[in-house]
């Protein structure tokens, strides 16, 4: 089921705000082509997406461009996607849900070991651990397998610390099996190999370390270019540190330090090999060259000095969507400093909660607060 693309925003799925005036729109890149139904997550907000271009095991076909993974409280939906159309054509089709006693507020697919991993938070204790789940069709798709939890005894932090996890597979033989998950100010590496018993809990991570001092990592972005081993990490106090995993971190030895955001960091993307960007809660967002990292070459503000919550960086590594407090916006990386412009109205009447394009279609798939997923389009 789902909402067209036009009678999503007069229906006030929750995200959208009214219409943009004719000149804004007609100058806009972006086209709102699809809102799926919020039933389809129980009218529960959308908190974490993924999407992955291929899954073992799932076919493929004429129209068909990769799986979406959605998160909601207490449910994971596989999607499957198509390129997006204005009119009725369904840009997401639900192909599967799975029930979890679990909010999970970060989505990690790992397809060449058919496993899935979640930051999520238990909704019978509200504990925290990293949630292993099956992408295997043959075992059950997105079905809970056994987790990652911080060291018992512990107590119950006022905050949550486990909020960040990225997998290391592709970056080195060695690292193969390996996930990186955020603890406080921690990094914890765990080995995520085949044949745990399933429900297990597992407390022993491989290696630890503080990667920022007396405060809490927000966010995790691995390199996605081969051959690279550069993770980067930024935290609550506004600093972003960069990791070279050819050799094993040690606590106060990033490779990097780039200081300069006075708000929480909460969104970084490697758009090349030596350029990062970094969004944060201060309403601005950052491009640094890593060969020289002690100040920004260029920063953006957000319309409205709105803080920055999630950011996705095109395939093709051209655009940069941006979500906002109060909009969502497309920065032109190779026309980086210039004004920010709106994919969707603004301003919001309530933010979204995770952004993430379709490497296939370059479509933008937009989680809303009452279980929707928009998808964006950019025009040509």
């Amino acid at each position: 089921t789902h909402l067209p693309a036009p009678s999503a925003v007069s229906a006030g799925y929750g995200a959208v705000a009214p219409a943009p005036t004719a000149a804004a729109a007609a100058s806009s890149k972006w086209q709102l082509e699809f809102a799926s139904n919020p039933e389809d997550h129980g009218n529960a907000g959308i908190s974490s997406l993924a999407y992955a271009q291929a899954l073992p095991g799932l076919p493929g076909g004429d129209g068909h461009s990769g799986w979406l993974v959605a998160a909601s409280k207490g449910m994971l939906n596989l999607w499957e996607t198509s390129r997006a159309a204005s009119g009725d054509e369904m840009a997401l089709l639900c192909m599967h849900s799975q029930a979890v006693d679990l909010l999970v507020s970060k989505l990690v697919l790992e397809p060449n070991t058919r496993l899935m991993f979640g930051a999520s938070m238990s909704s019978k204790d509200a504990s925290e651990s990293i949630s292993v789940h099956s992408l295997d069709p043959e075992v059950g798709l997105l079905a809970y397998r056994y987790k990652f939890a911080p060291p018992p005894g512990r107590p119950r932090p006022a905050q949550r610390l486990m909020q960040q996890v990225i997998s290391l597979h592709g970056m080195n033989p060695s690292m193969s099996n390996n996930i990186i998950a955020s603890y406080g100010e921690r990094l914890l590496v765990f080995d995520a190999k085949p044949g745990v018993r399933a429900n297990s809990v597992l407390h022993d991570a491989k290696h630890h370390f503080i990667a920022h001092a007396n405060s809490n990592v927000t966010t995790l972005h691995r390199s996605s270019i081969e051959g690279s081993c550069i993770v980067v990490s930024g935290a609550q106090d506004g600093k972003v540190h960069m990791w070279d995993l050819r050799t094993k971190p040690q606590a106060g030895s990033p490779a990097a330090r780039m200081v300069k955001h006075s708000g929480g960091v909460s969104g970084l993307a490697l758009v090349s090999n030596d350029r990062l960007v970094s969004g944060s809660l201060d309403g601005t967002v950052l491009l640094w060259d890593l060969r020289s990292p002690l100040s920004p070459l260029y920063t953006a503000g957000t319309p409205g000095k709105a803080g920055v919550l999630r950011m996705a960086p095109g395939p093709w590594g051209d655009v940069l969507a941006v979500a906002t407090a109060k909009g969502l916006h497309c920065i032109e990386l190779f026309e980086f400093g210039a004004p920010m412009s709106n994919i969707a109205g603004y301003p919001l009447w309530r933010p979204f909660s995770d952004i993430v394009f379709n490497a296939v279609t370059h479509d933008l798939y937009a989680g809303s607060g009452n279980g929707s997923v928009v998808v964006f389009s950019r025009r040509s």
